[in-house]
C-alpha cells in the first residue's frame, strides 16, 4: 500500500505532571514530564488509522511532530525565573534543538536567548555542539535572524562563560555539566531547565528547577 502524507492535528495538553498528546480524531499517548523532548513518527498510509510508534522508517509519508514540554508556558516560566533573580550577567548552557547536533532550528533555547537579550540582559552561551563557523544554510540563516549578533555573545570556552554569569542556565542534559556545581562561586545561581541533577546538585537555596 501507497503511503499518503497527510495533515494531522496534534494537540498536547499539560494534565498534573503527565504530557498528553491527542493526534488527530482521538488516538492520543500520554508521558510523564521529565523535561526532555519526546519524538514520535506518524505513520498515515492511505485508509490507516494514524498511531504513535517507535522511532524509524526511511521518511517515505511519515508525519514527524514533537511532544515538548517546553512549551510556551515552560519556556516563559524559564524566562521569568531569570528575570526573577535580579541579576544581569546570564550564561545559557546548550543552544541547539537536539544534543549533539548543531541543528538552532525551531530551538526554545533560541527563543529564550533572543527574549534575554531583549531585555537587556548581559549574556554569554555555550554550547560545544554549535561552531557558527560550521553552520550553513537553513540553519544559519535561521540564527542569524533570530539573533543578528549571535558571533558576540556565543562563546567556545565553557569557564569564561562560568566566569561571567552570576546566573546559569542549563539547558542541555549533557554529561559535560553535571560536575559544575564543584565550579561556581558561592554566589551564583543555578536555574536547571532539564533535571540534571535529581538533588539539586547539593546547592541548596542557590539551585532553582523549572517544575520541580
Amino acid at each position: 500500500m501507497r503511503r499518503v502524507a497527510r495533515r494531522v492535528l496534534a494537540v498536547s495538553i499539560l494534565v498534573g505532571s503527565m504530557l498528553v498528546v491527542v493526534v488527530g480524531g482521538g488516538a492520543a499517548h500520554a508521558a510523564p514530564i521529565t523535561g526532555r523532548i519526546t519524538l514520535y513518527p506518524l505513520v498515515y498510509p492511505q485508509g490507516s488509522v494514524v498511531t504513535p510508534g517507535p522511532i524509524s522508517g526511511n521518511g517515505s509519508g511519515e508525519l514527524w511532530f514533537e511532544a515538548s514540554v517546553g512549551n510556551e508556558a515552560h519556556l516563559q516560566r524559564g524566562i521569568d525565573l531569570v528575570v526573577g533573580t535580579g541579576r544581569r550577567r546570564i550564561g545559557m548552557l546548550g543552544l541547539s534543538f537536539k544534543p549533539g547536533t548543531d541543528d538552532l532550528r525551531e530551538s526554545p533555547l533560541v527563543r529564550m536567548a533572543e527574549a534575554l537579550l531583549g531585555k537587556g540582559l548581559d549574556l554569554r552561551i555555550y554550547d560545544r555542539h554549535v561552531s557558527l563557523a560550521r553552520l550553513v544554510g537553513a540553519n544559519k540563516e535561521y540564527i542569524e535572524t533570530v539573533i543578528p549578533h549571535i558571533a558576540t555573545v556565543m562563546s567556545p570556552n565553557l569557564d569564561e562563560v562560568l566566569g561571567h554569569a552570576e546566573v546559569l542556565v542549563v539547558g542541555r542534559a549533557d554529561p559535560e555539566f553535571v560536575s559544575l556545581p564543584g565550579r561556581l562561586r558561592p554566589d551564583q545561581l543555578v536555574i536547571d531547565l532539564v533535571r540534571l541533577w535529581e538533588d539539586g546538585g547539593g546547592l541548596g537555596e542557590r539551585y532553582r528547577g523549572l517544575c520541580w
